[in-house]
């Protein structure tokens, strides 16, 4: 009869214990409350086993007040509830919680030791990680590597490598000469990869796989083959990653070869091949290896629907995603919607938005964008409004629908009242406004504006900085941006560029200086630098000049109407001072 008894309270707490695995793993914080509930009105309010489990789901949802409460309520809390109520409070960005309650127990474990390292490395705090550290009194391989990984994600390789060479051979495992290994090739670091790479006393799938991954996604997609190739054992995710990187060469043919002879596949396989037939435009390919596949699950049917999308097949993608089961791809909806409002159809778009059960934020500033692409800004601003919550996308969606349109001050405004602007979208936004709409001193205050506070430029801010300087009339302000941007931000002077830079010199008078930069620039002339010269040429009445370029305009397969509209117009300027140099 006790054995019986036993047995029902062992189930239950299994039963119990699997309810609320689920219900933090998918972080719905009702449902964790809902169960536990259950677990109080079914008499196990002081099981500790399944307290812990409560704290531990609470802070996977997001929720350390709840998890708190029960914590505190524990009497006596062992080692597994110091543990996870630490750990959900640094998981939820509540550091000095964490490190109060760490300081509190009287001998943390190394897990609580690591939980703190990690959780001071997460949030770029890595000297008081590096302080606490040291003090940890007996470092595993986890701890040792775990600071590798905090290290290389900050950015600090030199460290991470210290750490690395400091750490006792005997626990050098695989794992941590992998952890170093992708420190180098996260920071794109890939010939200092390869060289550690080389160092390796010995190579298992994981460590092989991840310098194919490396070497694939940094476009070098013949070595990453090279060494799949010699690769003595491979499992499912290094097939996975070979696909992946043919995708991105867009070797088709590869992709289908190798496709075909993989030993097993899996729903990941699958649909990065489906993805990888989408990309080459081999939709017919794509749609069998759907249709081939076992099961599917949201991101295969997702990614399907997407590739009937963009190739315009909308009735098909339309049939597809009402034939999914269950609830429905919110990626591929959103593709969907999107593919019905670039062909014109809004109101087929907005009842797709509209249907959609769970809608993202990916969602929302998805149909915003198409509100705005189609000058519907009212639209567009209840939309952003009614968002429960918005991503840094959200607000420059939003900013840039009001600079596209002509609504500046709008925008400037917009712009002022944004919680974060340390992203260059939203900065690239306001200049471009500003330059299109002939404001070109507050483009340029902008720029420097951005510099000032630390915002990375790049070729497109660059641009339009050089067009409202030009415009401007800041002619020598323009000429020192063009010959600082590779030293001072890192910015390869584009064909767009060198001739807005023409067109300063040729605004300014420095006609024969435009010429040479056009001669001796790394691209071929186009129509807007010859023409740029050309119009110069004509204000500034050198006849000759603008004959020459002229002439090898039209010599030239790209030669433009708009060259012999120019050419004429030079010449009408010079006839009357022609004809009053002849008196």
């Amino acid at each position: 009869m006790l054995e019986a008894s036993s047995n029902i309270v062992g189930s239950q707490q299994s039963f119990f214990a699997t309810l609320l695995s689920q219900s933090g793993g998918s972080g719905d914080l009702d449902q964790t409350r809902k169960i536990h509930s259950r677990i109080v009105d079914s008499g196990y309010s002081k099981d500790k086993f399944l307290l812990n489990l409560i704290i531990n789901a609470y802070g996977k949802c997001g929720s350390v007040g709840d998890a708190r409460r029960v914590f505190s309520a524990i009497d006596h809390p062992n080692l597994f509830s110091w543990n996870i109520m630490i750990q959900a409070y640094a998981r939820n960005g509540h550091l000095d919680e964490a490190r109060n309650l760490f300081d509190r127990s009287h001998s943390p474990d190394p897990v609580a030791w690591n939980e703190m390292i990690t959780a001071y490395a997460h949030l770029g705090e890595m000297e008081e990680a590096k302080l606490l550290f040291d003090r940890v009194p007996e470092k595993s391989e986890i701890t040792w590597t775990g600071m590798i990984t905090a290290y290389a994600r900050n950015g600090h390789l030199n460290e991470a490598r210290t750490v690395f060479d400091a750490m006792p051979i005997e626990k050098k495992t695989i794992a941590s000469w992998t952890a170093m290994l992708q420190g180098y090739t996260q920071n794109s670091r890939i010939d200092q990869a390869l060289d550690f790479f080389q160092t390796f006393p010995a190579h298992n799938v994981v460590s092989i796989t991840a310098m194919v991954s490396a070497l694939a996604s940094h476009g070098r997609g013949d070595e990453a083959e090279m060494l799949f190739l010699s690769m003595p054992a491979r499992n499912l995710l290094s097939w996975t990653v070979m696909i992946q990187a043919y995708s991105k060469q867009q070797r088709i043919d590869r992709v289908r070869e190798l496709f075909e002879s993989m030993p097993e596949r899996d729903l990941i396989s699958s649909t990065a091949a489906l993805q990888a037939f989408s990309r080459g435009g081999d939709l017919d390919s794509a749609k069998c290896v759907f249709d081939s596949m076992p099961e599917h699950n949201t991101m295969s049917w997702g990614s399907m629907v997407v590739a009937l999308a963009e190739r315009r097949r909308l009735e098909e993608a339309a049939l597809l995603l009402e034939a999914m089961p269950g609830e429905k791809s919110v990626v591929g909806a959103t593709a969907l919607f999107q593919a019905y409002a670039r062909d014109g159809y809004l109101d087929e778009a907005e009842m797709i938005f509209r249907e959609m059960g769970d809608r993202d934020t990916i969602a929302h500033n998805a149909m915003l964008q198409v509100y705005a692409q189609h000058g519907q800004m009212g639209d567009a601003i209840a939309e952003f409004q009614s968002m429960a919550w918005r991503s840094s996308s959200s607000w420059n969606a939003m900013l840039s629908a009001y600079a596209q349109h002509g609504h500046v001050d709008h925008a400037a405004g917009f712009f002022a009242a944004m919680p974060i602007r340390s992203s260059p979208v939203a900065w690239n936004a306001m200049i471009a406004a500003y330059r299109r709409n002939g404001k070109d001193e507050r483009a340029i205050s902008s720029f420097w504006a951005m510099i000032l506070e630390g915002i990375p430029c790049d070729a497109s801010t660059i641009a339009s900085v050089l067009g409202s300087c030009s415009h401007a009339g800041r002619f020598a302000e323009a000429w020192t941006l063009f010959l600082a941007m590779k030293k001072d931000f890192g910015v390869d002077p584009s064909h767009e560029h060198y001739s807005c830079v023409a067109d300063v010199l040729g605004r300014s008078g420095l006609v024969r200086d435009a010429e040479e930069l056009i001669k001796t620039m790394p691209f071929v002339p186009d129509e807007r630098g010859c023409g740029g010269l050309l119009n110069a040429c004509r204000v500034h009445r050198d006849l000759e000049r603008g004959a020459k370029v002229a002439m090898n305009e039209f010599k030239s397969e790209r030669s433009e109407p708009v060259s012999y509209m120019l050419l004429a117009n030079l010449v009408t300027a010079k006839i009357p001072s022609l004809a009053s140099d002849s008196k």
